[in-house]
């Protein structure tokens, strides 16, 4: 028997015990609150797994598991390779901490011109890195489809990551101190700049001369942000569990596989809603498995829309992000108001958020660079603690409530969007009957 089989083994003993409860059943004995059990089911049996860096033997042995847990619903899964340079972000950092020292150094000797090439150097690496610098891995991304018994006229990709995040020893106001050393290091730079343009002709580039009092503030500011910088990738090569971030997204993309499956099984199948299950590898490198992902599959996605699934601790801190990869990637303000608006609904507050600054990205960032329309729903904001990227991140760190939550919305724009497509009258959604089914903290 395989680990789904087990799980749907658990399943139906909750529903046998089930059976006696009126008022909260979703499709023929499945309650928001059994799906949410068989998801921490699959989230403590995927625990086992232990930390799976990116493009690790870990991580493509996590794909074949996942792989194997959808086969149980559907035999439309595929595994497939991505290129991924797990290691290319530290390596630039790397290189750029090199770079501020030199840039910090020149310019304490007033060496200017020295001093502008590495601020351009160690500016430029944060656009640009050298492939040839960090060697490319194979990584493993894993996808189920579930296809509606009519023509596809709309197409839904719900979305996660099985990799999981090196552990950075980051103290207290860490993050701020980045912010600040590096607004340091600029305006170093715009220094080197004018005193280039000010000493150009003279013959004094290369003459040492102690540099002033204002001048040596900004290097001490620039050595921070190098110090700082340098303690931040050099971690400490321990990988975390990655419990909640991000098998609780994996355990939740099951559940709501086998629910469709279930409804299709009992002649009720999606009429013109496609559903594409997908778990990336190499989100925390970068998000480089959902990028290759999206670009091998730009057909099958052509025009979807993207509910990516990341992070599920705290279901009073979950929110729908409008706002993506440190702030520079727009999401989808109308797929991210309509999950509000579904949560409001259904009794939950989840509000939009974004990812700013030195916040991070999730792979709803890849999604809305292919072109479709995404939003992410996440309890990692970036003013709240959690377990993310620590040694803690074990399933009893995601609070089951949160599971329940993100199952629920999903099923509900799902059912939604596959209404909103028939031809003919839609029957009644199963979350739709308040007599039946209501969900309340």
């Amino acid at each position: 028997m395989g680990l789904a089989g087990k799980l749907k083994g658990r399943v139906a003993s909750l529903l046998g015990r089930k059976k006696e409860k009126k008022g909260d059943t979703l499709y023929s004995g499945l309650s928001s609150t059994t799906l949410a059990s068989y998801a921490k089911s699959v989230l403590e049996e995927l625990g086992t797994l232990g930390p799976r860096p990116a493009a690790s033997r870990e991580s493509r042995k996590a794909a074949r598991r996942i792989a194997a847990l959808f086969e149980e619903h559907t035999g439309d899964v595929t595994i497939s390779g991505a290129r991924i340079n797990a290691h290319k972000r530290e390596r630039e950092t790397l290189l750029l901490v090199l770079s501020v020292f030199l840039f910090s150094f020149f310019l304490i000797f007033s060496m200017w011109y020295l001093s502008l090439l590495s601020a351009i150097i160690a500016f430029s690496l944060g656009w640009f890195f050298p492939d040839f610098l960090s060697k490319a891995d194979e990584g493993a991304n894993v996808h189920a489809v579930v296809n509606p018994e009519g023509e596809v006229l709309s197409t839904i990709v719900l979305s996660a990551h099985h990799d999981s995040a090196k552990i950075i020893k980051e103290k207290k106001g860490q993050r701020r101190a980045v912010f600040f050393a590096g607004i340091g290091a600029l305006a170093l730079s715009l220094c080197s700049f004018l005193a280039v343009v000010a000493s150009f002709g003279k013959g004094r580039v290369f003459l040492p001369r102690f540099a002033g009092a204002e001048t040596l503030v900004l290097s001490a500011l620039a050595m921070a942000f190098d110090a700082i910088l340098f303690c931040l990738v050099r971690g400490r090569g321990e990988y975390s569990p990655g419990c909640g971030d991000n098998l609780s997204g994996v355990a939740v993309l099951d559940s709501i596989l086998y629910y469709l499956k279930d409804k299709e099984a009992n002649r009720l199948p999606l009429k013109n809603t496609r559903v594409v299950f997908a778990s990336f590898d190499g989100e925390e490198c970068g998000c480089k498995g959902s990028e290759a992902w999206y670009g091998e599959h730009s057909e099958l996605v052509s025009g979807a829309v993207n509910l990516n699934i990341d992070g599920l601790f705290s279901p009073e801190d979950l929110v729908f992000l409008s706002k993506d990869r440190n702030g520079k990637v727009e999401l989808s303000k109308r797929v991210a108001s309509e999950c509000v608006h579904i949560a409001s609904e259904m009794g939950y507050s989840v509000p939009m958020g974004e990812l700013d600054t030195l916040s991070g990205e999730t792979d709803a960032a890849s999604a809305s660079l292919a072109g479709l329309e995404a939003t992410t729903i996440t309890s990692m904001r970036p003013e709240v603690k959690t377990p993310a990227h620590t040694l803690q991140d074990t399933p009893d760190k995601v609070d089951q409530k949160s599971l329940e939550i993100a199952i629920s919305i999903a099923i509900r724009y799902i059912e939604n969007c596959d209404r909103m497509t028939k031809d003919k009258k839609a029957e009644p959604s199963f979350l739709d009957d308040d007599r039946k089914y209501r969900l309340t903290y």
